[in-house]
């Protein structure tokens, strides 16, 4: 069913071929999920895409005041690059109400955060959206780190109040049954500044790759849907791994019981493995 995208690069089989190889790759959820006239748009920007590009589309939706950004990045920065975008968005204030994230042929990210800027009052502008862009490229290519970004815009500090943020108890759910070859993670949790951030972040610490996802926000309450395997690309069969994500995922968000992305939430995160090590910074 690749006749609609063979126009990614006309009048050759070298494209066509491309075209299945890649949409082959690709998570069957991107492509029942995603209109057809954004999947050929996406095939032509990931076509011209280099192994070292990073590339930020943003555009503001009048009609419910987010942002939806596009971020696209190359096989050399793609290891490790959700949790430095989430990161990059807690950083700058950006609430995430919806994201969607696929790996396409050559490790090729294909990512879409819908975001509201709270800093930014009525329709959010190009000029702020490329101030976005330049972010979220230097937080994937490592040039600053989410704990320089955050002090620069002041979201580390006090704890607030001391109350929690809400009754609802977190649940993290790891599923072995529904996917034949990824295991599914699914957390249930108050929305709070930094939650991405610290649940993607503690993924990749626990040397999971994560090739789909679905996050989505209702009211106060966020439902995240994470499909990983390990760094061998094999789902999570060991029971006692299973309980370790569990046990990790429900420590890491523990530390954001309290408002605000605080410093010890994010250092909480940094404890690294020697393999890690060499990989994050």
């Amino acid at each position: 069913e690749c006749s609609s995208f063979a126009d990614v690069e006309p009048g050759t089989d070298a494209s066509r071929d491309w075209t299945v190889r890649q949409l082959a790759e690709i998570s069957s959820h991107y492509l029942v999920s995603t209109q057809p006239a954004t999947i050929a748009d996406d095939l032509v920007a990931v076509r011209g895409l280099e192994a070292d590009d990073v590339q930020i589309d943003g555009t503001f939706q009048p009609e419910n005041g987010t942002v939806q950004l596009r971020v696209l990045v190359g096989g050399d920065h793609s290891k490790g690059c959700f949790h430095r975008i989430a990161g990059t968005l807690a950083a700058l204030r950006l609430e995430v109400l919806a994201a969607e994230i696929s790996t396409g042929l050559d490790n090729v990210a294909i990512d879409r955060f819908h975001v509201v800027d709270h800093d930014f009052e009525g329709p959010v502008t190009d000029f702020r959206i490329g101030e976005i862009a330049q972010a979220i490229s230097e937080g994937v290519r490592r040039q600053v780190t989410v704990r320089e970004l955050s002090e620069r815009h002041r979201v580390f500090g006090s704890i607030g109040s001391g109350e929690p943020v809400s009754d609802h108890p977190t649940r993290v759910v790891v599923d072995v049954q529904s996917s034949p070859t990824r295991t599914i993670v699914d957390i249930f949790a108050h929305d709070r500044p930094g939650l991405l951030y610290i649940i993607s972040r503690t993924l990749f610490q626990l040397g999971l790759s994560v090739e789909l996802a679905r996050i989505a926000t209702h009211v106060d309450q966020v439902v995240d849907v994470f499909y990983v395997v390990d760094r061998d690309g094999k789902k999570i069969e060991d029971s006692s791994r299973r309980d370790e994500i569990v046990s990790r995922l429900g420590s890491a968000i523990a530390h954001l019981q309290y408002p605000g992305l605080s410093a010890s939430a994010v250092a909480a995160t940094e404890e690294r493995t020697i393999e890690e090590s060499s990989d994050d910074s």
